[in-house]
Order: C-alpha cells, then sequence, then structure tokens
C-alpha cells in the first residue's frame, strides 16, 4: 500500500545532491503552495551551514535519490535538532538501506519518516570482513562511490598515461609566471603542499591562458580527431575565471559549443562529482566531447 504526503509551504525542503536538486525542482506545486527549496553545495553538505536558512520549529523534507547507508541523513537530521527543527519526512527514489550493515540507531528512528518509490535492499559489506574471497578470486564486487550512489568503473590499469597527460611539468612551468607559483605550506583537499600555483591568477592572465589553452588542445587534437561540440568544467574550480571566448574564437573557432558546469562535492578524500542529472544525459546524447 503506497503512503503519500500532501507538501505545501508549511514545509522546507532540503536537497543533499544535485540529483536530489533535481527531483525536488520538478515537484509541481501551485504558486500559493510552493515550499522553500533549500540546496546545499559542497561546502554545506559537510559543514552543515545552512542556519541562516532553517529556523527552530520548521519542519522540514529530505530530499535524495538513493537512501544507501544513511550517512548524510545523520548528518542533516542531527544538525536540524541542534537548530531545533524537525525532521518530519525522508523521500527518496531507492531505498537501499541495509539495517543488518553497521545498524544504525538514528537511522532506525526515522525508518516511519521514509517515503520511497523502490525498496531494494542493497547488501553492503566493509572490504575487510571480504579480504579473503578477494584476495583469492573467489568473490567479485563492483565498488560503489558513496557520495554518488554509482558503480566504480575507472581503473587506473586502463588508463594509460600518456594519452592523459596533455602538459608535462616542464612545459607547464616554462608558459605561467613566477608570481603564480606560491612556496610555503598550503592545505588543499585536506593535503599540505609544500607550493601551490595561483590558478585563479594564471587564467585571468589572457596572454598565458591562451598559451596554455593552444598548448593543451593541440596536443589533444593528437590523440583526439574531432571538434568537441560541448565542454564541462568543475563548479567553484579556477576555470570559470577563464575567457572562454578564448576557446571558441581562437581555439576551435566554434562559437556554438556549448559550456557548462558540473556540481562537485568536497570530500575528507577530494572532490568527487555526483552521479550526472538526467538533463545533462539528454544534452551531451550523440554530441562529441
Amino acid at each position: 500500500m503506497r503512503r503519500y504526503v500532501i507538501i505545501n509551504d508549511s514545509y522546507k525542503i532540503i536537497c543533499a545532491t544535485a540529483s536530489s536538486q533535481q527531483i525536488a525542482n520538478n515537484f509541481d506545486f501551485t504558486l500559493e503552495e510552493k515550499p522553500e527549496i533549500i540546496s546545499l553545495d559542497h561546502i554545506s553538505i559537510l559543514d552543515l551551514t545552512f542556519s541562516d536558512k532553517i529556523k527552530k520549529g520548521d519542519n522540514v523534507i529530505l530530499v535524495c535519490d538513493v537512501l544507501s547507508t544513511g550517512y548524510i541523513t545523520n548528518l542533516i537530521s542531527t544538525r536540524l535538532n541542534q537548530l531545533g527543527a524537525k525532521l518530519k519526512f525522508i523521500s527518496v527514489l531507492v531505498d537501499a538501506y541495509d539495517e543488518n550493515f553497521e545498524p544504525n540507531q538514528q537511522i532506525e528512528e526515522h525508518r516511519d519518516k521514509i517515503f520511497s518509490v523502490l525498496k531494494r535492499k542493497m547488501i553492503k559489506y566493509r572490504r575487510k570482513a571480504i579480504k579473503h574471497e578477494l584476495s583469492n578470486g573467489t568473490l567479485g564486487v563492483i565498488r560503489i562511490n558513496p557520495f554518488t550512489n554509482t558503480p566504480i568503473e575507472e581503473s587506473v590499469y586502463d588508463s594509460p598515461i600518456n594519452n592523459r597527460v596533455l602538459i608535462d611539468n616542464d612545459k607547464f612551468i616554462s608558459l605561467i609566471d613566477e608570481k603564480h607559483v606560491k612556496a610555503g605550506y598550503y592545505k588543499f583537499n585536506n593535503l599540505i603542499h609544500p607550493y601551490f600555483f595561483d590558478m585563479d591568477g594564471i587564467l585571468q592572465d589572457t596572454k598565458i591562458a591562451k598559451a596554455l589553452i593552444f598548448e593543451i588542445f593541440s596536443n589533444l587534437n593528437k590523440n583526439w580527431n574531432h571538434e568537441p561540440e560541448i565542454i564541462f568544467y568543475p563548479k567553484g574550480s579556477a576555470i570559470h575565471k577563464l575567457d572562454f571566448d578564448i576557446l571558441k574564437s581562437e581555439v576551435f573557432k566554434n562559437h556554438s559549443i556549448s559550456i557548462f558546469e558540473l556540481e562537485r562535492f568536497q570530500t575528507n578524500e577530494g572532490w568527487r562529482f555526483p552521479h550526472p542529472p538526467k538533463y545533462m544525459f539528454s544534452i551531451a546524447q550523440s554530441k562529441k566531447h
């Protein structure tokens, strides 16, 4: 028997991923009923810095594409409690929670709040629990990215380095100005680096940016005999400082190229990209990118 929730402006909706944002944006509300939709970016999803949007007494609905381990749900639920707000419902497309995998008391308390289109438990293991089966080859696994809930299919062994590096270290150093090399100890992606490159400054310098772009794409064309129709770049990266007219007018000489920003999330292991939303697939279908 299906359960339903009537959503109106008495609720606030929190979207924790780019995919869930697309789900919430397709909800059909009248202007009078539409609730406030809060989309968490890569910073607020980990630091939960949304106290300016959530007030004491607010009733909140969390929208996710997949409920897997409950990790994000726990983070958000704990923060809402601290703010005096209530997590009333959890709306997901797929409820893949495995109650036998590291039982989670907090998630169990929310079970009655979960509304899903499909409930399909995904059996989960820690690597150490199946290390012998993995080492002797008796068990094959598909690794799942915990931040995107998508299979990890790429392998370093399937990525020939000579076809992936478009500009080597020496050439890169020769093209930039020494003022863009920052010596010292810099924290980035939770690691300490003894030196750093000011990519914002590099890409804002038109002369240097053009030289880098021509070097990179001339090397790309040696391995790929196509003109791109779509270019994607990471959200919040220094690429947004780049003058894209240089790409369109001077590198590819094609003003019809579409350029899109891709959502990404900061994690303890570095940046991670979520599963691309359906509309991105529809845009990229049959295109060269």
